[in-house]
């Protein structure tokens, strides 16, 4: 059991090391916990998994971007070929 005096000489400890190397520090249970949920913890395969998935994203986006210009392309090549009609 941990008695009043020794976390005040803990605190005392832990403020008196804010200006230097810092070897214990005090955090708040309202700032643990935010620091908690903003935090994701991922492994090696989630972050590989997650890396092939944007890749995978992005290759369909630039294959859809191609297609559409290669309309464009064959659009204008007809519009191109056909006489103008005059007024």
């Amino acid at each position: 059991m941990i008695s009043q005096e020794d976390l005040r000489k803990m605190r005392a400890i832990a403020e008196s090391c804010r200006g230097s190397t810092k070897e214990a520090q005090i955090v708040i249970k309202n700032e643990l916990e935010r620091i908690q949920a903003s935090t994701q913890i991922k492994t090696k395969d989630q972050l590989l998994e997650a890396r092939t998935l944007l890749k995978e994203m992005k290759e369909s986006q630039n294959f859809a971007s191609q297609q559409r210009k290669e309309r464009m392309i064959a659009f204008d090549r007809v519009r191109t070929s056909q006489p103008r009609p005059t007024r």
